[in-house]
């Protein structure tokens, strides 16, 4: 087993942001399949906890070694620590005075060295006055002082341990410098390379490992060699989308979120070690150490949903509790759904979930739909999970009409569950010829909002419509915020795709006058660059520029009673619609965009079993959500009563959600904006304006289409429309003949 001489805690939310890789780690072939590779192997990375640990102190962050790990927190310009073994036996807390009483130190420049001793970063910042002051401190197991050097005014990225007890500061610009013991500079490596960038270092016994990556994305992996100065050439390393942290037991890890991966350079393999969902515990609030192959430090900081800490030791995969497991397959899983995914496995005996998130497989070489191609591949191989949450899945309307998923009707009558409970437009918008095959426990509504007075009296607008009122406010702003020609169409496509194309039949209308003037339409609108956006809306205030009547329509995500209520009095300051995207007829709804959206395979061979996630997903408990107004959190629930009681909650006076799970009202001057020198305090949604809210909800019937290939056919064909090297009569033949083909050829 080799040693390695730091292991830095890191929170795997935060792991994406250290080192983004390009490829999966090995290549899939047409006779393997992800999905059943984990079916055989469920058991292969599960951890239980063998120790809880008592936190020495609040707000912890944690750094480890071969030989244990540290508890760390500064508070009042003191560092305070305490230092255990792999075992989690503590020894009491011990400090460190700083500086000065503002001196704070980052958790990204910590290191513990196999001897006990802290390598440590000490800052003291004068925001005011713009000075600043980095010092580079070496203090002992008891806290004395063994070195220091003044950085002055340049703060290194990382701090990183080495094996033999010296440290590496990276700094910005690419400069590893290589301190002794008494933190005297030994060595720098300075990247001649202005084309690379180096993103991270981390500690392979006494290697240091570099990470740098091009204007491309394009990763290598390379050694320091301090010697000479100089990086060396790069090596083969298996490139998995997340980060990369050192780690005992293997060279060094992978941390994409969900599982750690041991990374073996010599033999380029990865190697899945702990998965955290399938050890129950929560992936997006836990931080981790890996201490060896079999024993990891998880813990909670302060910033991450409260304090705990434990060891967990890896459980025989023979002693794993012997209940059937179902694949889950997802793309991008959110933390939301990770959290009711490990509930449903603490709470169930029969069944357990192993999720396979194909959005790791998303790579730079694969422009991003890495993970949409392996999926195919389980497709083509039988191979499909038996669940899939299938937002974020493209042409999902097109996997329906193939025969992938399972009628859910027969499974919910024999569930006990009765339809009359539940939405039945987001029931009939999961449905093909009468069989239910998504079901959505929770959901948005995807539009446009548009002053009220605005419409005349229309329930939507046309595309005629909609270019008068352009030329009635003919200002900068005038049109939809934010928004690009290709964002134009793509909208037009995702809210009116029965406009251009029938998906049953696949003829289609790309060479229609109607889709003529969408081009036209889109036409008017900045290049889709951030540059562009910026230029044109950049100077632009959001509230005054709806307010003032310039801002015609405001895209529209509406997820929670009390966001969209406030959004409406914030930009427009009257009554709003929510409408579709313009379209021919002028009467467009907006769409159904699911947040979470579950089907069950054709090929699962035990339905009932796997619909019992489904059944736990529509319970009461599950559905209930209090609208505190915060966009991101559930979204609108399926239950009617759920729904009933959400909008309730967005008309009494708003509050947060303490820890406890208790509320505390929030005072007006904290729940408020300002436009021009006036102060607007938002009110608590009304019952004019719920009911309005629930006639838009329940009424809205079409899913969302996404299928990027034809996104992507579209924007090729109409840059040189949009460059004025072509005409819209030249360039809609060749769309309708492309996408034709594309849509007739995936029947």
């Amino acid at each position: 087993m080799k040693k390695k001489a730091i292991v830095r805690g890191i929170s795997l939310l935060m792991a994406g942001l250290m080192v983004v890789s390009l490829s999966a780690c090995k290549k899939k072939t047409q006779n393997t399949s992800v999905a059943g590779d984990l079916k055989k192997n469920a058991n292969n990375a599960v951890f239980s906890m063998s120790k809880s640990l008592t936190l020495p102190f609040s707000g912890v962050f944690a750094s480890g070694s071969d030989n244990g790990f540290i508890f760390f927190a500064t508070d009042s310009g003191t560092f305070n620590f305490a230092a255990s073994d792999k075992d989690g036996n503590m020894q009491p807390s011990k400090s460190y005075k700083l500086s000065a009483d503002n001196s704070d130190v980052s958790p990204s420049n910590v290191g513990y060295s196999n001897d006990g001793s802290i390598y440590l970063l000490d800052e003291v910042s004068d925001y005011d006055n713009n000075e600043f002051q980095y010092t580079l401190v070496h203090i002992s197991a008891d806290g004395s002082e063994i070195g220091k050097a003044d950085f002055k005014d340049q703060r290194p990225m990382q701090l990183v341990a080495t094996g033999d007890g010296n440290v590496v500061a990276r700094f910005d610009g690419g400069v590893i410098v290589l301190y002794d013991s008494n933190c005297n500079e030994v060595s720098r490596i300075a990247n001649s390379n202005a084309a690379v960038t180096i993103n991270s270092v981390i500690a392979d016994g006494n290697d240091i490992l570099v990470f740098q990556y091009d204007d491309s994305n394009k990763s290598t992996l390379h050694k320091a060699n301090f010697q000479n100065k100089s990086i060396g050439d790069a090596i083969p390393y298996p490139q998995l989308v997340g980060g990369y942290v050192a780690g005992s037991g293997y060279d060094f890890y992978n941390a994409n979120g969900t599982s750690y991966y041991g990374i073996d350079i010599a033999s380029n393999t990865a190697t899945e070690v702990f998965n955290l969902m399938d050890s129950d515990v929560d992936s997006d609030s836990s931080s981790v150490i890996m201490l060896d192959k079999e024993t990891a430090l998880v813990y909670n900081n302060a910033y991450s949903g409260g304090n705990s800490a434990g060891i967990f030791k890896k459980v025989p995969p023979s002693e794993v509790a012997n209940r059937e497991v179902f694949i889950v397959g997802c793309f991008n899983i959110s933390p939301d759904m990770k959290k009711k995914v490990v509930a449903f496995n603490q709470s169930n005996t029969k069944y357990r979930l192993k999720i396979v998130d194909y959005a790791i497989y998303n790579t730079a070489d694969t422009q991003y739909k890495g993970g949409l191609n392996v999926f195919k591949t389980d497709v083509a191989s039988n191979n499909i999970p038996d669940i899939m949450l299938t937002t974020g899945l493209e042409d999902v309307q097109g996997y329906m009409r193939k025969g992938l998923f399972t009628d859910m009707t027969p499974l919910m009558e024999k569930a006990g569950l009765n339809k009359s409970d539940y939405l039945d437009n987001i029931l009939s918008a999961g449905s093909q010829d009468g069989k239910l095959y998504l079901i959505m426990p929770f959901f948005s509504v995807r539009g446009y909002s548009v002053k009220t007075s605005l419409l005349n009296g229309k329930s939507g607008l046309s595309i005629d419509d909609f270019m008068e009122l352009e030329k009635k406010y003919d200002v900068v702003g005038k049109s939809i915020w934010y928004c690009s020609k290709d964002q134009v169409i793509q909208n037009a496509i995702l809210y009116n795709t029965t406009d251009y194309m029938n998906l049953e039949t696949g003829k289609c209308n790309f060479d229609s006058d109607d889709f003529k003037k969408i081009l036209v339409l889109a036409n008017e609108f900045p290049a889709g660059d951030q540059d562009s956006l910026n230029q044109v809306y950049g100077g632009l205030d959001y509230l005054s520029t709806g307010v003032s009547n310039k801002l015609l329509i405001s895209t529209s995500v509406m997820a929670s009673f009390r966001d969209t209520y406030r959004s409406e009095q914030s930009y427009y300051g009257e009554n709003a619609s929510y409408i579709g995207f313009p379209d021919l007829q002028g009467n467009s709804k907006p769409v159904i965009s699911p947040w979470v959206s579950i089907a069950i395979s054709s090929k699962c061979q035990d339905k009932d079993g796997a619909f019992e996630f489904v059944k736990y997903m529509l319970s009461a408990d599950v559905q209930k959500s209090k609208d505190n107004g915060v966009m991101g959190g559930n979204g609108f629930p399926i239950l009617k009563t759920a729904l009933e009681d959400m909008a309730n909650s967005a008309m009494e006076p708003y509050a947060s959600q303490n820890t406890d799970g208790t509320w505390t009202p929030i005072p007006d001057e904290q729940n408020s904006y300002q436009l021009g020198n006036k102060t607007y305090v938002y009110q608590s949604l009304t019952q004019e304006r719920k009911e309005y809210y629930m006639s838009v909800i329940t009424s809205a019937d079409k899913l969302e289409y996404s299928e990027s290939k034809i996104l992507d056919i579209i924007s090729e064909e109409t840059a040189g429309y949009f460059a004025g090297q072509k005409s819209v009569d030249q360039v809609t033949p060749i769309i309708q003949s492309r996408v034709s083909i594309y849509v007739n050829e995936n029947q």
